[in-house]
């Protein structure tokens, strides 16, 4: 398992260095509960959308993992998938190297705009919850400005509880997950505290409040495991 004690070799808080884009595929499929028929059901959605050839973004798209099975289902679409880590992206080339139809594009999106437009499909798979909560709604606008009329939005996000006792139950469970996949206590512990002030999750409500804000009206879960939240919108 090459993601095992990663975070020991990390100085500071969590980064997508070199060391964790060389082993995050497996570190999704680890860490992220019924990843599998998380990916499988993006898929699906995917192929709702009845043009020769869509246009689709991935925002924060790491090494390519979420997209992949979608480029295989939908080769003939136009990709195009943002990161700001030049790590992550490395491993992107390598996946879709030769695929002349998928564009790999280093952006910060709390530096620079997001301008792409008439986007059919716009992914942002465990994303958000990096950037800094002012930036949000800011990004989430861009998103729904670059999207056509009936365009599909998918914002997958680890969340809070608004209740802490459920809270607490819903972390120890994911905690648990996590176990049963071989990560020793020490291991959740030290990733814990590295993510602390880095991954900001929200409460259900406050993301659903953002997406309405910015324009979105149909609003849906497709997807909820512990406290991993799946929500498909149409513009």
């Amino acid at each position: 398992m090459q993601d095992k004690n990663i975070t020991e070799t990390m100085y500071g808080k969590w980064t997508f260095n070199h060391e964790v884009s060389k082993c995050f595929d497996e570190m999704l499929n680890r860490s992220i509960p019924d990843f599998k028929n998380l990916t499988e059901l993006i898929t699906g959605i995917t192929t709702t959308q009845n043009k020769q050839k869509p246009r689709i973004l991935d925002i924060g798209c790491g090494t390519g993992t979420s997209i992949k099975p979608i480029i295989e289902r939908i080769p003939q679409a136009e990709y195009y998938l943002i990161d700001n880590s030049y790590d992550m992206l490395q491993q992107a080339e390598k996946k879709f190297k030769g695929q002349n139809n998928v564009n790999i594009i280093h952006q910060d999106i709390t530096e620079t705009p997001i301008t792409y437009q008439n986007i059919d499909i716009c992914l942002s798979i465990l994303t958000l919850q990096f950037i800094p909560i002012d930036y949000r709604q800011k990004v989430l606008t861009q998103i729904y400005n670059s999207l056509n009329k009936k365009g599909i939005f998918l914002l997958v996000e680890k969340v809070w509880s608004n209740h802490y006792e459920i809270n607490n139950i819903l972390n120890n469970m994911y905690y648990s997950h996590k176990q049963k996949e071989y990560y020793t206590k020490n291991e959740i512990n030290q990733k814990k505290q590295k993510l602390i002030n880095t991954l900001i999750p929200l409460t259900p409500q406050m993301n659903q409040e953002l997406l309405q804000d910015v324009g979105f009206k149909k609003i849906d879960i497709f997807w909820k495991n512990i406290n991993f939240i799946g929500y498909i919108c149409i513009k």
